[in-house]
């Protein structure tokens, strides 16, 4: 039971971490390290009674706002190639292979 909660735990922070094409994203690594370095900020600054520059943790706020937004608008967006909606640059060089070659300069 232990390692298929641990083998989860891994597959879902595999997941935060990638996008859609399953490449790792930058984006959401900078955006978590943000967020836990303004954690460890507001700790500081409320437990250990320390005196924080507001402009510290409002610059690291917004960068996190910044990430999220950033990552929410790709989940909403759709991306349309020049080639068409959902065509590629290899579809559209097959096809265009298929059919008879064109040289401009035999007129």
């Amino acid at each position: 039971m232990e390692k298929g909660v641990s083998k989860k735990k891994i597959s879902i922070t595999r997941e935060i971490f990638t996008d859609d094409a399953g490449a790792v994203s930058s984006k959401r690594a900078m955006t978590f390290l943000s967020f836990l370095v303004m954690i460890v900020i507001a700790y500081v600054s409320i437990f250990m009674e320390r005196e924080v520059k507001e402009f510290i943790f409002e610059g690291f706020f917004y960068i996190v706002l910044g990430g999220l937004f950033s990552v929410a608008s790709e989940k909403f967006s759709k991306k349309v190639s020049k080639f068409g909606k959902g065509r590629n640059y290899d579809e559209y060089e097959e096809e265009c292979e298929e059919d008879e070659p064109y040289n401009r300069w035999e007129n």
